[in-house]
């Protein structure tokens, strides 16, 4: 609501145009809530950066309804290791079709997903997110400006902004601004928050001075032989690398690290490619970038009074797994219906504060796999017989092929890191409990108030998740209960409410209760039996009264 005597220019700014900023405006779009985007860079990114997109992400862009565009934009998940290109191919992990658990054992298997993991290079997922965007008359994208000094002012927040070209400056006023503008952005350092963790990290490989680049060769592919994957690992003693196709045909950008003491050119990064592919492969140097790996920081808190961080801005990771990306998603799904509800004048002071208290345990969770996994692989050793054809070469590829077997299923099977998120501590979550087991390759279904809810089929391509369209949903799977007065219930707090039946005893068995309360975003709010305690107090309490 506004302040009297305030004008409020927007109900929220967004600060930053990446994916988190992008998606988070296109979350508000659709909830009717007007914002305004300024990212200082004139377009979306142009130099290729995250190219994982995890289930749950996916599931996110399903709930918005534009996954079937989103996937249009990428290939299969396979990655492959190698000592070269063109010499020994050591082990390759695969993850495609739509696996899910059998509806009469819901702890069997892995994924448990209407959407499995997909390889999409985020320069491309970015503009179709701009695209998208731009088609809300509620959301205004502001690019070349930026943004020059954020403070919350206690019953609103004030941003002021530069147009770049122009120098044009404005102040504008807003209930909420959200800094999604990355490790550098100006929000999070302007609130004097700190980044704590870990940093500075060397290793072998994901530790120190690296180098992306983004390079053409058009026969990478034809030199690698065999199946064709969408990012290649590289052993030898010359180079380790990681190569991530950008386009599916002949783009490609490569991690490396950076040897102490020499001087980047164009000439000796492309001798950076061809160690890590191996043969005099043509190669065409679009763009590159050093950065500095071993980092694994968690700002040490995520709001101030109507300000709040998310994305990089947050958290920043080694992007062992593409964690950063699919965390940051996770972030502006949790906070976008919370804002929104608390604009629309239904939520309490507790639901935007909740953000942190979900959140950040997340982000510490993630960066913390994230560092691991960058152990696991960064600090393996190569010996130097890896690539000789003899008895001690033979022996070291088959030692090193069973090092990155292991590691792929780490890093790359995850379900439970993915799909087991879970908010047992959150304050608005009634009567959370223990949830179960968190590990990152296992993913257990769980209906405890705090988890997301367990995917099922109940129909060809339609999940129990699909019935989740941003409002709070109760789920009724006894169908002797009557719903009229829960519906007034809501109704009289504000709450926007659809109410489902379920008609089948697969899931009410699985899910192992009447009924389940569960939020915009998709996570348990409540669950129980009697329809008693879906009463005044609970309504306030999952609403952050």
């Amino acid at each position: 609501m506004e302040s009297p005597g305030i004008q409020i220019d927007f109900p929220v700014i967004i600060v930053g145009g990446g994916p988190a900023g992008l998606v988070l405006a296109i979350e508000l779009g659709n909830k009717g809530i007007p914002c305004c985007l300024f990212e200082q860079n004139s377009t979306t990114s142009t130099f290729p950066k995250a190219s994982a997109n995890g289930a749950r992400t996916l599931e996110h862009y399903r709930q918005l309804g534009i996954v079937d565009e989103i996937r249009k934009l990428g290939f299969l998940h396979e990655t492959a290791y190698f000592t070269r290109l063109t010499k020994h191919e050591l082990a390759r992990l695969r993850l495609s079709g739509m696996e899910s658990l059998t509806r009469d054992d819901p702890t069997q298997g892995s994924w448990h997903t209407p959407e499995m993991p997909q390889r999409m290079q985020q320069i491309r997922v970015e503009k179709f997110l701009h695209s998208h965007a731009s088609t809300f008359p509620n959301i205004s994208l502001n690019y070349g400006w930026q943004v020059t000094a954020v403070e919350d002012a206690g019953e609103f927040a004030k941003v002021t902004v530069a147009q770049i070209s122009s120098g044009k400056t404005r102040t504008l006023n807003a209930q909420y601004v959200v800094g999604c503008d990355g490790p550098r952005g100006l929000v999070r350092r302007a609130l004097g928050i700190r980044y704590q963790g870990e940093g500075g990290v060397t290793r072998e490989f994901m530790g120190g001075q690296m180098i992306s680049t983004h390079f053409r060769a058009p026969d990478l592919y034809r030199l690698a032989g065999g199946a064709a994957a969408t990012m290649y690992w590289t052993f030898n003693r010359t180079r380790r690398a990681v190569l991530i196709s950008a386009n599916g045909r002949d783009e490609f950008f490569m991690f490396s690290q950076i040897p102490a003491g020499i001087q980047l050119r164009d000439e000796t990064v492309r001798e950076f490619v061809r160690a890590a592919v191996g043969g005099d492969t043509v190669v065409e140097i679009l763009a590159s970038v050093p950065w500095t790996a071993g980092y694994s920081l968690v700002a040490e808190r995520f709001q101030t009074g109507r300000i709040l961080i998310a994305g990089d801005a947050a958290h920043l990771f080694t992007p062992t797994g593409g964690f950063g990306y699919n965390t940051a998603i996770g972030d502006v799904a949790n906070i976008a219906w919370k804002l929104a509800a608390c604009i629309q004048g239904w939520g309490g002071p507790a639901l935007v504060s909740s953000y942190e208290d979900e959140r950040m345990p997340i982000a510490l969770r993630n960066t913390d796999y994230a560092a691991r996994l960058s152990d696991n692989i960064g600090k393996i050793t190569i010996p130097s017989c890896i690539e000789d054809d003899s008895v001690e070469g033979l022996a070291s590829r088959e030692a090193l092929a069973a090092l990155c077997n292991s590691h792929a299923y780490l890093e790359f099977d995850c379900p439970g890191l993915q799909l087991g998120v879970h908010y047992s501590k959150s304050s608005v979550i009634a009567n959370p409990s223990s949830p179960p087991m968190d590990d990152p390759n296992v993913y257990i279904p769980s209906s405890t108030p705090g988890a997301r809810l367990p995917h099922y089929w109940l129909d060809q391509n339609v999940s129990t998740l699909d019935k989740v369209k941003g409002k709070f949903t109760l789920f009724v799977m006894e169908h002797n209960i009557a719903t009229k007065g829960i519906a007034n219930a809501a109704t009289e707090h504000g709450i926007p409410l659809d109410i489902v039946e379920i008609n089948d005893a697969a899931v009410h068995r699985s899910y192992g209760c009447d009924l389940l309360l569960v939020r915009p975003d998709q996570h348990i709010a409540w669950r129980g039996d009697s329809t008693s305690a879906l009463n005044a107090d609970l309504f306030k309490k999952v609403s952050g009264w």
